[in-house]
């Protein structure tokens, strides 16, 4: 019975129906009022759970679009368009906007971090905190095999070969427009991909052919 109660509640709830107006209508039909109070307690807390992660998903959202090179006025509409009223639509996307544009892509793992967040590893490529610790581990882990190979060997042979090792530089960069690390240097593009290729940019990503820095 519950889970009947419990179909017929969501598909009028789409329709618009309140949780008021489906309790009477379910006891009037005869339910039982502790089966209609538990379920319907569910559901309102589904919706508001819901509700509550609908802001982040559209956050999420804008950020991707700003990453695509929408405009304000772009994301304006796209919140318009899912139901954010007018009047709180701008605001909300001129704020991401502004947060968008304090913030860079890691062009190794993608992540959208606050540019005062970004190194740059060996080759020159701008990286987070989180890659950027990953690198320092594995030159760690490199160094210690390396001082362990010396007490094997019997001498600093070894240990001075790594002694400025650094961490391998990222080869293949983030591409914000595919959202995936689908960068190449131009000269490893085919000839007939890189004569499309505008000559200021050394990295571009090999499958939209856009300029990476």
């Amino acid at each position: 019975m519950a889970r009947t109660l419990r179909g017929r509640a969501i598909t009028l709830m789409k329709d618009g129906r309140t949780v008021d107006e489906l309790r009477v209508l379910f006891v009037a039909e005869g339910a039982s009022p502790d089966d209609v109070r538990a379920v319907l307690a569910e559901l309102a807390e589904l919706k508001r759970r819901a509700q509550a992660r609908e802001p982040e998903r559209l956050r999420g959202e804008a950020m991707r679009m700003f990453s695509h090179g929408a405009t304000v006025d772009d994301v304006v509409a796209h919140f318009v368009r899912v139901g954010v009223q007018p009047e709180h639509a701008r605001p909300e996307a001129e704020r991401l906007c502004a947060t968008f544009r304090s913030m860079r892509h890691c062009q190794r793992c993608g992540s959208l971090v606050p540019t005062t967040s970004i190194v740059y590893d060996s080759g020159g490529f701008a990286i987070c905190l989180t890659c950027n610790l990953r690198d320092e581990i594995s030159q760690s882990e490199m160094r210690a095999a390396a001082r362990e190979a010396d007490g094997v060997l019997g001498g600093p042979t070894v240990s001075s070969a790594f002694a400025n090792t650094t961490a391998a530089p990222t080869m293949h960069p983030y591409c914000p427009a595919c959202e995936d690390t689908t960068g190449a240097h131009v000269s490893d593009l085919a000839p007939a991909a890189r004569a499309r290729v505008d000559p200021r940019w050394e990295y571009v990503c090999a499958r939209c052919l856009r300029g990476i820095r």
